[in-house]
């Protein structure tokens, strides 16, 4: 019996998702701000998307294609003065899960590539705070695409 050992996408392969991922997360509408690449802004509102290990091939058919499944955080920094803030917080991560629940809004991945979903899989929570009174928000999703072989 053949072994299924884990492959990681390579880092062309993710570099090529989280150009097509960031834009697509910008044209969200209703984001409080715009949402850079790993780093926050010191001042709120402030968002970033951070890449996660485990980005991987699953299902690695004969011809080549495969299953891709790549893991990403949304942070969100809120000036945290009040339980307002705090809601917001976490609403704004929710709305983007909830966002990506219609496939209709799945972002064109190209090279043969075909988004099949984006999920929450962990609910926001509140990851730091600062002693300025700010406070980051974070929520765990991964986008799971397929990819073609040049076969088929």
């Amino acid at each position: 019996m053949a072994e299924n050992k884990v492959q990681e996408l390579s880092g062309s392969e993710r570099k090529q998702i989280i150009e097509v991922l960031l834009p697509a997360l910008n044209e969200i509408s209703g984001l409080p701000c715009k949402i850079n690449l790993e780093v926050l802004d010191e001042k709120p509102p402030s968002m970033c998307i951070q890449q996660l290990r485990g980005a991987q091939k699953l299902n690695v058919n004969i011809i080549g294609g495969f299953t891709g499944l790549f893991p990403f955080a949304i942070w969100y920094r809120v000036s945290g003065r009040d339980t307002a803030d705090r809601i917001e917080g976490t609403r704004v991560l929710n709305d983007i899960g909830s966002f990506f629940s219609d496939s209709a809004n799945f972002p064109d991945l190209g090279s043969r590539r075909i988004c099949q979903k984006i999920e929450m899989t962990s609910i926001p929570i509140c990851n730091n705070r600062h002693e300025d009174g700010t406070e980051d928000y974070m929520a765990i999703y991964s986008l799971e695409y397929q990819q073609k072989s040049k076969f088929e």
